[in-house]
Parts: structure tokens; C-alpha cells; sequence
């Protein structure tokens, strides 16, 4: 599931700022091949990181819960 918002932190005073609004919700069940994971090498701390492929996204898309319209209009999606 993905919870896509924006938060306006630039506006100053703070008390200016835009309130924080969902742009999008996305839901999904993916599969495997829907992930790309990035290893590490042997004795690296680092976090694995995994990303979603464009078959996922297509997924989540075409499984919106909700796309707010101003953003909808502003990137050209269906909703």
C-alpha cells in the first residue's frame, strides 16, 4: 500500500504553511517480479533495498483507492 502526500515545509512563518493532503492511495498485491532488490556485498552493514518495477506500479495504479482530483489533473492521470 502506498500513501503518496505533500507536506509544505517551506512557508515561513509555520503557521502559513499549507495543510498536509493526500495526493494518492495505492493498493496492490505484488508478486515477486514486481520487486527489484538491491543486495550487499559479504560484511556490509548496509540495508537491502528493494524498488518496485513499472509492473508493479501498474498495479498499484490501476488499483488507486483514491487520487485527489488537483493532482489527478496535474500529471495527466485517470482517475
Amino acid at each position: 500500500m502506498i500513501f503518496q502526500y505533500q507536506i509544505d515545509l517551506r512557508t515561513e512563518p509555520p503557521e502559513e504553511r499549507k495543510p498536509t493532503a493526500f495526493q494518492r492511495v495505492l493498493a496492490a498485491e505484488l508478486d515477486a517480479d514486481d520487486w527489484r532488490f538491491s543486495g550487499r556485498r559479504p560484511g556490509s552493514r548496509r540495508t537491502i533495498t528493494a524498488s518496485i518495477l513499472s509492473s508493479g506500479l501498474a498495479k498499484l495504479e490501476a488499483n488507486a483507492l483514491y487520487v485527489d482530483p488537483a493532482y489527478a489533473a496535474s500529471r495527466r492521470v485517470r482517475i
